[in-house]
């Protein structure tokens, strides 16, 4: 997608069992990227050396223990608790 100038790729989804402040970007997500990114545009031939930055989140989601990541709901889910918070 192009963005402010430049060509913004990606996103990747993986279940992360990190603390939120343990991220980082994995070396199979830029492998998997680069991989379909040069197989919709080949005559780019992008490499590693091509990415200027690189950044990851976490986004939850609403799932059951035994629901597989590709099958969990990207829908939002606001949950009440006894005490009142969300």
């Amino acid at each position: 997608m192009p963005w402010r100038g430049k060509t913004l790729v990606g996103t990747t989804e993986s279940v992360c069992k990190l603390s939120p402040d343990k991220i980082h970007v994995h070396q199979e997500e830029i492998n998997y990227l680069l991989h379909a990114f040069n197989y919709y545009f080949p005559t780019l031939s992008f490499t590693e050396s091509d990415i200027i930055d690189a950044y990851t989140g976490i986004r939850p989601l609403v799932a059951s223990k035994n629901t597989l990541l590709s099958q969990a709901s990207r829908d939002m889910k606001i949950l009440e608790s006894p005490g009142g918070l969300w």
